[in-house]
């Protein structure tokens, strides 16, 4: 499957080619290669469903089910309708705001952990925050903004304001959702999409996902409301 770059406009056969002018081009030095997230309009772009990730590992993960057959999860925003081939696929539809029910991660974070998990089986409610650290806006001597929580640097305060608000750093850099499973040693997780995922292809019992997936159910319906 094709990966696109946002920034530069060509377009790659490979993820690896792609990797590879990330490195070599002057055009993304200051990007390191080595972000977890990358901002939407300096991004990565399936070609098959124009959605853009903030990283292309993201990108690799939503390949492996961005298809148009076998879509056995779906999109109920009227306006949207989209098809997934995994719960953790829908999910990351919903935190990166690219659903048109402007569905975002805030909205993901607060209603799952308020309304589908009160008890905190899969998310602790006290490391969820409303805002993440807002940056400064100073910039360097290379002009670029950088982020409070990390040393990852960016030429323009809406890149910035992108990664602020990724899963990493959404949350004053905790890892609110967790596994309940002693075979991963209860592992934790930035998004709840990062957990389905785990779920999903872990070797973690597999009622630990079925339990999940039913409470992701209200979480669903609600999209279709906004």
């Amino acid at each position: 499957m094709d990966t696109y770059c946002e920034t530069c406009q060509r377009q790659f056969r490979q993820p690896e080619h792609y990797q590879q002018h990330l490195r070599n081009s002057p055009r993304h030095r200051h990007n390191h290669d080595a972000h977890d997230f990358r901002p939407a309009d300096a991004g990565v772009r399936c070609v098959s469903c124009r959605d853009i990730f903030y990283s292309i590992h993201d990108l690799i993960r939503h390949q492996r089910s961005c298809t148009t057959q076998g879509t056995e999860f779906v999109c109920d925003h009227p306006d949207c309708l989209r098809g997934f081939t995994s719960q953790s696929s829908r999910l990351q539809h919903f935190e990166t705001g690219r659903c048109p029910s402007q569905v975002d991660l805030q909205v993901v974070d607060n209603y799952f952990s308020l309304h589908c998990d009160p008890h905190g089986r899969f998310v602790r409610r006290s490391l969820i925050t409303g805002n993440p650290p807002m940056p400064r806006f100073n910039r360097d001597r290379n002009r670029r903004y950088r982020c409070r929580q990390c040393p990852k640097r960016f030429r323009t305060q809406n890149q910035l304001m992108s990664h602020v608000w990724s899963p990493k750093h959404k949350n004053w850099g905790r890892r609110p959702y967790k596994c309940p499973s002693e075979r991963c040693r209860r592992a934790e997780f930035y998004s709840l999409s990062n957990l389905m995922y785990h779920l999903e292809n872990g070797g973690c019992e597999a009622h630990h996902r079925r339990e999940l997936d039913a409470r992701i159910l209200d979480l669903v319906d609600i999209v279709a409301l906004f």
